[in-house]
């Protein structure tokens, strides 16, 4: 049976993914300490706020290598928004602070030439798909999604399922290798796609 383990204490949106999931007539735990990871067929870590605090509370909870122990397991695992960013090797917000280094990308402040550009960047984007993945199944190429972020994984070719755009500037919307997911946008407020999309990745064995 699959029971979702939701990593709380990272976010302040735990209540609208949550509810997402018990939309989906899902099982989910609410994850506050490493030994309860065992029980969960997949994981999910959310996020809103900055990448330093996101760290801090993995660290204080000694949920940093388990996280890491449980991708070596095979355990599906999808970080959104700021929980695809602590997947990075590193992040540039507030200073310099290692991440959880299980992709190669490194998170900076979005930039764009365009005066009038601002940030946070925040509202509903279209994706393009990059390569095949399996969280995309059924959901068509430019199929719009909700954003809010100042910052995002660095460019780079590699792992990247789709892109969106700020402004004239290709943004990384999602990231994929082997069982781990990352989404640059909240899937839990999403709408139609943003259901689809989890609903795929719990029927991910």
């Amino acid at each position: 049976m699959r029971k979702i383990g939701l990593i709380g204490g990272v976010t302040s949106n735990l209540g609208s993914v949550s509810h997402a999931l018990d939309f989906l007539g899902l099982e989910v735990l609410l994850i506050n300490q490493k030994s309860q990871l065992k029980h969960c067929s997949h994981l999910i870590l959310p996020g809103v706020g900055s990448f330093y605090s996101g760290m801090q509370h993995l660290q204080k909870h000694d949920l940093i290598e388990a996280i890491r122990q449980a991708f070596l397991r095979g355990t599906p695992i999808l970080g959104i928004c700021l929980g695809m960013q602590l997947f990075a090797q590193q992040s540039e917000e507030f200073g310099q602070h290692e991440g959880l280094k299980l992709f190669a990308h490194m998170v900076k402040k979005l930039q764009s030439e365009d005066k009038t550009a601002k940030l946070p960047h925040v509202g509903w984007n279209a994706i393009f798909h990059e390569a095949p993945s399996l969280l995309f199944k059924g959901i068509p190429d430019k199929a719009f999604f909700y954003f809010t972020h100042s910052y995002a994984f660095s460019d780079a070719s590699s792992n990247v399922t789709s892109t969106t755009r700020y402004y004239e500037k290709k943004i990384i919307a999602s990231v994929e290798k082997n069982n781990l997911f990352g989404v640059q946008f909240h899937p839990e407020k999403s709408q139609q796609y943003g259901l689809e999309l989890l609903k795929n990745f719990v029927n991910i064995c």
